[in-house]
């Protein structure tokens, strides 16, 4: 029997899940992108956008993903023959220093002394992926400046001052992006960045509390990261082991309708490939019925599929919430 019908949950580390007012607000004709609202909307954004990055310096929105931030990042700093120290903190790490959860984790440019960071639409920011933004400083800016050369689309400059509109995108706008932007930032703005900074850290502390009781009595499951002070507030990885993580991961989305993360480029001697582990996506458009709602349908997964666990981890993720002041 499965009782997977309804909404599903998917509780990845991003695409994190749509506000339907963000979805309502893509919805609508194309605007005209040479003048009329859709030029003050933008210029609006990019002022929410810094609000949220807590900086009053420069961002410049690029249509990509977060890899095409990356090589925006880079293509503004760094010439080929400059060495560059990475900061490998994940797979895509390796492609890149590691990006800041924008809007869930605390993060404060200006105060912070941060000259470049880069980020993704589709985390905290709660809009479909294809939007991706570089935070840089004046000193970035002044590097950026000494380089000898930078390809046009990759070019900050004219992003940050354009003279036309179109120079925001090096082309057209991404127009229904935008719209869904404009929403999620309102929404943003209404919670106020020191309450959705602590709504994601109790969040995350009921998932932590949860898996260390999991790993109780016999039970596997282990926080990959052993110091709470280490963690992110945005995604939690797990190990459980090979096949129980494919089963569970299995069961979730089967019997559940809950779709957890891969343990995407994660290893240990025992497991090189990674496969013993999984993850918990909490970011952005979450609230304590949703991740208690996960947290039950795993632990329904553990006891259907007969996976040794401790006792009593909703009762502890229960208190976490229930205690949140």
């Amino acid at each position: 029997m499965t009782l997977s019908q309804g909404r599903g949950y998917l509780a990845i580390p991003g695409p994190s899940v749509i506000p339907d007012a963000v979805l309502q607000a893509m919805h609508q004709a194309a605007p005209n992108i040479y003048e009329g609202p859709l030029i003050d909307l933008t210029k609006s954004i990019v002022e929410d956008l810094k609000w949220a990055a807590c900086s009053t310096q420069h961002v410049a929105i690029y249509i990509a993903n977060g890899h095409g931030a990356w090589e925006a990042a880079l293509a503004n700093i760094a010439e080929p023959g400059d060495k560059v120290l990475v900061a490998a903190t994940g797979r895509f790490g390796h492609g890149w220093a590691e990006m800041a959860s924008l809007a869930c984790d605390r993060f404060e440019f200006d105060a912070w002394g941060v000259d470049v960071m880069v980020a993704g639409c589709q985390k905290g920011l709660m809009v479909p992926p294809g939007l991706s933004f570089v935070f840089f400083s004046d000193q970035a800016a002044k590097r950026q400046k000494a380089l000898r050369q930078v390809s046009s689309y990759w070019d900050w400059a004219p992003r940050v001052a354009p003279q036309l509109f179109y120079e925001y995108f090096c082309g057209t706008a991404p127009t229904h992006h935008l719209f869904g932007l404009r929403i999620a930032l309102d929404m943003l703005k209404a919670e106020g960045l020191p309450h959705i900074w602590a709504r994601h850290e109790t969040l995350a502390q009921a998932i932590w509390s949860a898996v260390d009781i999991w790993g109780q009595a016999g039970g596997t499951m282990a926080l990959n990261i052993a110091d709470p002070a280490q963690r992110s507030h945005a995604v939690t990885a797990m190990h459980l082991g090979v096949p129980a993580t494919q089963n569970l991961r299995q069961w979730l989305e089967q019997n559940a309708g809950v779709t957890v993360g891969i343990g995407l480029g994660m290893s240990t001697p025992t497991d090189p490939d990674g496969k013993g582990f999984f993850r918990f996506g909490h970011m952005g458009h979450v609230n304590a019925q949703m991740i208690m709602a996960l947290l039950g349908s795993v632990e329904a997964g553990l006891c259907a599929l007969s996976l040794p666990h401790g006792a009593g981890a909703l009762e502890a993720a229960a208190r976490v919430i229930g205690s949140a002041r």
